[in-house]
């Protein structure tokens, strides 16, 4: 009886262990070797003190069966400035990892460098060492970090921003009334999430064609060189007068530039990537020459509720790579009955994009509503009355798809090929230059690009 249950209970436990998954039993073979879907993993430029978005790492068991990893380890254990995540925990050590046949194993990783030197970059160095039996692999870490100027609140009067080291902007930031900021040529602003500049005083942006002034999004990755309403822009106020902005990139925020009751001119500037406007501009002075606007979810340029607009050597251009537009128009002026009056003064610009109307002007017969418009290219059929008359000599619905009036609208090059119908087709102005500081010919072309 006895020898029977034995029997049975041995043949029991052969069946379990006979039944147990393939994928499943822990590989003897002190030969094979783990795979990883990258060799390094590498972070751009990051800021020292500032914690990094992660990068993501595969490891894969290529085998049938399962492998069981010893020791998954950062080779700077305590001191490194990297961390891992195991399994939805982290830190810098990790024992006893299995990985079914053919499963993989998904690691996290992020950076924090210590502050380096001012204007010095600082490398950093690790490795994820992987120990399986008698092997020991790694996957090699490397970060560069930058110092950084952390901004927050109000800002001292009469600041000048000139640092090599990146300015970030950090929840609400004001330059209050009766107070300056300039910001030299060659600085570069970045903005965390939901950042705003309050201008209630002066600002004055002072790039130049060679080292122009950078404000975006403070992710630095290639996937966010274009992402849309990372923070919210630059706001100017009633009491803020006589801003200029010369020579500057503005990107990745909810309205690039919002104008309310004041006085603006920007100058040479690509304002693109937003998920409400480029400017919105009410009530308000506003002059642009040689500027940029593209890649913005509802408009490109609006002006509402009276105010004075002069754009000359402009190019706005949209279209619908990364997003649904819903009929909104790029250029929009927009009066209401018991508005203010409202000029608009239109020269040499090109307005462009996907869609089959890209101007709007409400009303356009009213006594409070002054239109002025010369040597553009207009995108629309609503409008062809006002803009055709030969006196203005606007191009209205020119035969160009985007790659004929641009080079490469979708890589957002927006200079003119030899075939463009903008080349050469404008009336000479006060404007000399182009938006790269390059001399216009006589006559020049339309558009910010000579």
């Amino acid at each position: 009886m006895k020898n029977t249950f034995f029997l049975t209970f041995l043949l029991l436990v052969l069946f379990v262990v006979a039944c147990k998954p393939q994928n499943e039993v822990i590989s003897q073979d002190n030969e094979q070797k783990l795979t990883f879907s990258e060799d390094a993993i590498v972070f751009d430029t990051i800021f020292a003190g500032q914690r990094t978005a992660t990068r993501r790492l595969r490891v894969y068991n290529p085998t049938k069966k399962a492998f069981k990893i010893s020791e998954i380890r950062l080779g700077g254990q305590a001191i490194s400035p990297y961390k891992i995540i195991v399994g939805g925990d982290k830190g810098t050590n990790f024992n006893n990892i299995d990985i079914f046949g053919g499963d993989s194993l998904l690691i996290l990783v992020e950076a924090n460098v210590p502050e380096a030197s001012i204007g010095d970059i600082k490398l950093a160095y690790d490795s994820i060492m992987f120990r399986t039996s008698q092997n020991t692999q790694k996957v090699r870490l490397l970060a560069w970090s930058q110092k950084v100027n952390i901004i927050t609140g109000n800002i001292a009067c009469n600041t000048i921003w000139n640092s090599p080291n990146p300015y970030i902007l950090k929840d609400s930031v004001f330059i209050n009334e009766n107070c300056n900021l300039e910001i030299k040529e060659n600085v570069r602003v970045f903005a965390f999430n939901n950042a705003i500049l309050k201008v209630k005083g002066n600002l004055k942006i002072s790039g130049t064609a060679e080292k122009p002034v950078k404000i975006s999004y403070f992710r630095q990755e290639e996937d966010y060189q274009h992402t849309l309403g990372q923070w919210k822009g630059i706001f100017f106020y009633p009491t803020s007068q006589n801003n200029q902005i010369n020579y500057a990139t503005i990107k990745n925020a909810q309205i690039g530039l919002s104008v309310n009751n004041t006085r603006l001119s920007v100058n040479q500037t690509t304002i693109e990537s937003m998920s409400i406007a480029g400017i919105s501009a009410e009530n308000a002075v506003v002059t642009l020459n040689n500027c940029l606007i593209t890649n913005c979810i509802e408009r490109l340029f609006k002006g509402n509720f009276g105010g004075r607009y002069e754009l000359n050597h402009c190019t706005l251009a949209n279209y619908e790579f990364n997003f649904n537009r819903d009929g909104n128009e790029g250029l929009a002026f927009i009066n209401q009955e018991d508005a203010p009056r409202m000029e608009i003064s239109l020269f040499n610009c090109i307005f462009w994009g996907n869609l089959q109307e890209e101007v709007l002007f409400l009303p356009t017969n009213s006594a409070d509503f002054s239109l002025f418009a010369g040597y553009n290219i207009f995108k629309t059929t609503a409008y062809e009355n006002i803009l055709s008359d030969n006196s203005f000599n606007n191009q209205l619905n020119v035969d160009a798809d985007a790659d004929s009036l641009f080079k490469n609208p979708s890589n957002f090059n927006f200079k003119l090929p030899i075939t463009s119908p903008a080349r050469t087709k404008g009336v000479s102005s006060s404007v000399l230059i182009d938006i790269l500081g390059k001399t216009r010919a006589n006559p020049p072309s339309i558009g910010s690009y000579e």
